[in-house]
C-alpha cells in the first residue's frame, strides 16, 4: 500500500504528460497529411518537391515511431492498470471541501448539445460565465470511443467549460423522448463530473437540470444542489417515451429547488406535488447584445419565423396568411423537420426557405423583417411555452404576432407590439397593425426586451437557489476537548451547505478541554459557531434539550461529539424528506452503532474518508426504514420536532432515550428512517467510555425498566447487511 501510494502522484503527472503528447502529436500527424495533400506542394520543382516529401516523410515516422507508439502503449498499460494506483487514493480530494460559499460552479445538464440550437440552455450558460460563475455545460450525445474507459473532454468556448461524454457503450444522444440516461454509465460518469468539479472548482456545485433524461445520472449526484429547470410539458411531446414521465417525478421530488419557464407549468406541477417545494417561475430571455434593434424607420415589407419546424407548427394557418397576403414576402428559417410543412407552403411564390443558420448570424438576417411569427398550434405543450423568439423578436424593434399563448398573452399585457391571436381572422388583422407598427411603439419593444435579458435571468435563478430550508446542528459536549474539534472541523469543511447553523452545548466540561474548543472557536469560526456552556452536566436529555430549545433551523440535527461527517450528508439527507413527506426521523449509515445503522468498514478504520466517499457518495439513494436511529446522529424535521416535544429527561445521564423518542415519533404516525447513501464516521461512546463498567450496566438496566413501564418489553436492536458487504 505504501508503494501504491508514493507512485500515485508520478502517476498521475504522467497521464497528464502522455495525454498532451498523445492528443499534440495526433494534431501534428494531421496537419502533416494536410500538407502532403495540397496542390501547392506540386508546383514546386521535382528536386524541391521530392526533397521536401522526403523530409516531412522522416518526420512524419519519427514522430510515430519516438511519440506515437510508445505513449499510445503506456496510455493502454495505464488504462489497465488505473485502479490499481488509485486503490489507496482518498477520495475527499474528488468532493468539495467547502463552507456556505454561495460563489458556486453552475453545472448544466442540457437538453441539446452546445453547437445545436442555441436556446435557453447555451444562453443561461453564457451568462452565468459573464457574471463571473464557473460553468460547465454537458452536452448530451456521447461520443462514442471504442476500446476506451469513460472518460469527460472538456473545452473552454467563450468562457464555458463544454463537456462531451466519451465512452465505448454505444449511445447516440439523450434529447427529448428518449429514454433516461444508462445505468451502465451512471456511475462512472457521475465520478466523473465530481472529479472535473472538484479538479477545475473552488467552491460548491449547483447541479441545473433541464430534463428528465438525466435523472440516472443526477441521483447518484445528490450531495450536491439539485435544481430542475423545467422548460417544456415532456408529455405534451408526440414521441416522448413514457419512462421519462416517471423520471420527471423522481427529479420533481428530489430536486431542492424547481425553477419552470410558465404559468402552466407552474400550475401543472403544484397539481401533482404535495409539500413545500421551492418553485418560482422564471421566463424565457434574450441577449440584447446579440440581437440589438436596427432602429430603422426604412419600409419593411418581410413578414418571417424563425426556429423549429415541427409538428407544433400550424401550416394549415399559415397556408391561409399568404395566400391571403400575396403583396408580402415571408422568409422561414429553420429546420424543416416535418416536411409537410415545405410541401404545402413552398408552392406559393413569395415564401422563401433560408434553412437553419447559427443564432449569432440571425440578426443580420432578420433585422429588417416587418413582423416576426409565432403560429403554434395550440397543444398542451405549446400552451406550457414561453417562446424565445418573442424577446429576440422584441429586442429587434419586430413585433410579435402569435397564435393565443397564453405567455404571449402576459407579454402583450406589458409592452405594445406584441399581439395573440384566437383565429385567423383576427391573426390576419393582427398582422396588419404590426405591419403598421410606429418607430415610437418599436423602441418600446427593444426597451422592454432589456429588461428581460439572459443576465438577469442568471441573477434570479441564483437567488431562487439560496432560497435553502435552514439546518440547526446540535453538538453536545462533555470533556473530549480535541474529538470535539475534530467533529467541528469536519462539519466547517465538509457540509458544503449555506444556511447551517451550529450551536455547542458544553455540559459542563473541565476548563482545559473547553479551552481546546473556544480558542479555535474565536480564532477561527465565532462568527458561525454557537457556543453555550452549562453549569452542570445535565446528562445527555438535557443537555440537547438545551441546544433544541436555542435551534432555529427548518431541520435539527442531533450530532454526537464522537463524529465526523462526510461530504455532501446535507444535502443528501434532506433529499429523503423532499421524497417522503411521513419521515420523522432519518438517522445515516456509521461504522459504530447498535441497530441497522451500522455498516462493516471494508478497509483502514483510521483512513475512513477514503472508502466511504467512493462507497457511499456515488450510490443511488436508500431508505432504510427500521424501528429506532441510534442519536448520536438524526435529522429532525420541524413540523415533528413541535409535534412530538423535547428529548425525554426521565432517562438521566443516557441509555433508551432515543428508543423513547422513537416511538413518540411512530405513535403520531410518522416512519423512521436510515440513509445508506449518508455516511457519518462514529467513534462510538466517547462519554460514556469515561464512566466505570459497573455504573454503565446499573445505569442501562434502570433506563431499561423506565422504557418497559412506559412501552412494553424491549425489543433488542438488530443489524442489517448492507448492499456491498456479506
Amino acid at each position: 500500500m505504501k508503494l501504491v501510494k508514493s507512485l500515485q502522484l508520478p502517476v498521475i503527472a504522467f497521464r497528464q504528460a502522455y495525454v498532451i503528447a498523445y492528443d499534440y502529436s495526433l494534431i501534428i500527424l494531421k496537419r502533416t497529411y494536410v500538407f502532403l495533400s495540397i496542390n501547392k506542394i506540386k508546383n514546386l520543382p521535382n528536386p524541391s518537391r521530392f526533397g521536401l516529401k522526403r523530409k516531412i516523410l522522416r518526420s512524419f515516422l519519427r514522430t510515430l515511431a519516438v511519440v506515437i507508439i510508445p505513449v499510445g502503449l503506456v496510455r493502454l498499460i495505464y488504462i489497465k492498470f488505473d485502479s490499481f494506483f488509485s486503490r489507496g487514493q482518498s477520495r475527499e480530494k474528488n468532493v468539495r471541501i467547502r463552507f456556505g460559499n454561495m460563489d458556486t460552479a453552475v453545472v448544466i445538464f442540457s437538453p441539446i448539445d452546445w453547437f445545436y440550437r442555441y436556446q435557453r440552455p447555451q444562453n443561461l450558460a453564457d451568462a452565468f460565465s459573464k457574471i463571473g460563475k464557473l460553468v460547465f455545460y454537458i452536452n448530451p450525445t456521447v461520443e462514442y470511443k471504442a476500446g476506451f474507459q469513460d472518460e469527460i473532454y472538456s473545452e473552454q468556448i467563450e468562457g464555458v467549460w463544454v463537456c462531451t461524454i466519451r465512452s465505448s457503450f454505444r449511445r447516440k444522444s439523450f434529447y427529448i423522448g428518449v429514454d433516461g440516461f444508462p445505468q451502465e454509465l451512471a456511475e462512472s460518469v457521475g465520478r466523473l463530473i465530481e472529479d472535473l468539479i472538484s479538479t477545475k472548482a473552488s467552491s460548491s456545485a449547483l447541479l441545473l437540470v433541464q430534463q428528465p433524461s438525466w435523472w440516472p445520472l443526477v441521483e447518484r449526484l445528490q450531495g450536491n444542489q439539485l435544481v430542475f429547470d423545467c422548460m417544456d410539458f415532456h408529455a405534451g411531446f408526440a414521441e416522448i417515451e413514457p419512462l421519462n414521465i416517471s423520471l420527471e417525478s423522481s427529479l420533481d421530488s428530489s430536486s431542492d429547488q424547481i425553477i419552470v419557464t410558465s404559468e402552466f407549468l407552474a400550475t401543472s406541477k403544484r397539481a401533482k406535488m404535495s409539500g413545500s417545494k421551492q418553485m418560482k417561475v422564471i421566463r424565457n430571455g434574450v441577449d440584447v447584445s446579440r440581437f440589438a434593434s436596427s432602429s430603422t424607420s426604412e419600409q419593411r415589407e418581410v413578414v418571417g419565423y424563425f426556429g423549429a419546424l415541427a409538428e407544433w407548427f400550424d401550416i394549415d394557418l399559415m397556408d391561409r396568411l399568404i395566400s391571403e397576403n400575396q403583396q408580402l414576402r415571408f422568409e422561414i428559417i429553420g429546420l424543416v423537420s416535418n416536411p409537410q410543412i415545405r410541401d404545402e407552403l413552398g408552392k406559393y411564390g413569395n415564401v422563401t426557405f433560408l434553412g437553419e443558420f447559427p443564432n449569432e448570424e440571425l440578426p443580420g438576417l432578420v433585422c429588417s423583417w416587418a413582423v416576426g411569427l409565432i403560429p403554434f398550434k395550440l397543444s398542451p405543450l405549446i400552451l406550457a411555452t414561453n417562446p424565445v423568439k418573442m424577446y429576440e423578436y422584441a429586442a429587434m424593434g419586430i413585433p410579435t404576432v402569435a397564435t393565443h399563448i397564453p405567455e404571449v398573452e402576459l407579454a402583450s399585457n406589458d409592452v405594445s407590439g406584441i399581439y395573440v391571436s384566437k383565429d385567423f381572422d383576427e391573426f390576419n388583422a393582427n398582422l396588419q397593425l404590426a405591419m403598421n407598427l410606429s418607430d415610437e411603439d418599436r423602441q418600446e419593444l427593444t426597451t422592454w426586451a432589456r429588461n428581460q435579458d439572459w443576465s438577469q435571468r442568471a441573477a434570479e435563478i441564483l437567488e431562487h437557489t439560496q432560497i435553502l430550508p435552514k439546518v440547526s446542528v446540535i453538538v453536545l459536549m462533555w470533556n473530549q476537548g480535541l474529538m470535539t474539534l475534530r467533529c467541528l472541523q469536519s462539519l466547517i469543511h465538509r457540509s458544503d451547505y449555506n444556511n447551517l447553523e451550529i450551536i455547542v452545548i458544553d455540559n459542563d466540561s473541565k476548563p482545559q478541554e473547553s479551552v481546546i474548543v473556544t480558542n479555535w472557536l474565536d480564532a477561527h469560526v465565532s462568527h458561525k459557531i454557537k457556543y453555550i456552556k452549562n453549569a452542570e452536566n445535565l446528562g445527555f436529555a438535557a443537555g440537547n434539550n438545551a441546544g433544541l430549545s436555542e435551534a432555529t433551523g427548518d431541520y435539527l440535527v442531533i450530532l454526537n461529539n464522537d463524529t465526523e461527517v462526510s461530504p455532501g450528508w446535507i444535502w443528501r439527507s434532506l433529499k429523503h424528506f423532499y421524497r417522503n413527506s411521513n419521515l420523522g426521523i432519518l438517522g445515516p449509515s456509521t461504522n459504530n452503532c447498535g441497530n441497522e445503522g451500522r455498516v462493516k468498514l471494508l478497509g483502514n478504520p483510521n483512513d475512513w474518508l477514503s472508502e466511504v466517499v467512493p462507497r457511499f457518495n456515488f450510490r443511488v439513494p436508500h431508505l432504510l426504514e427500521v424501528n429506532t436511529a441510534a442519536f448520536f446522529c438524526v435529522f429532525i424535521p420541524r413540523k415533528v420536532y413541535e409535534e412530538v416535544g423535547m428529548i425525554s429527561t426521565d432517562y438521566g445521564r443516557g441509555y433508551f432515550e432515543d428508543d423513547d423518542y422513537c416511538r413518540r415519533v411512530q405513535s403520531l404516525g410518522y416512519q423512521i428512517g436510515i440513509a445508506r447513501d449518508v455516511f457519518v464516521y462514529h467513534k462510538m461512546g466517547a462519554s460514556f467510555n469515561l464512566m466505570e463498567d459497573s455504573e454503565k450496566t446499573r445505569l442501562f438496566n434502570e433506563n431499561k425498566a423506565i422504557y418497559e413501564a412506559k412501552w412494553g418489553k424491549w425489543i433488542p436492536h438488530s443489524y442489517a447487511l448492507d448492499s456491498d458487504q456479506s
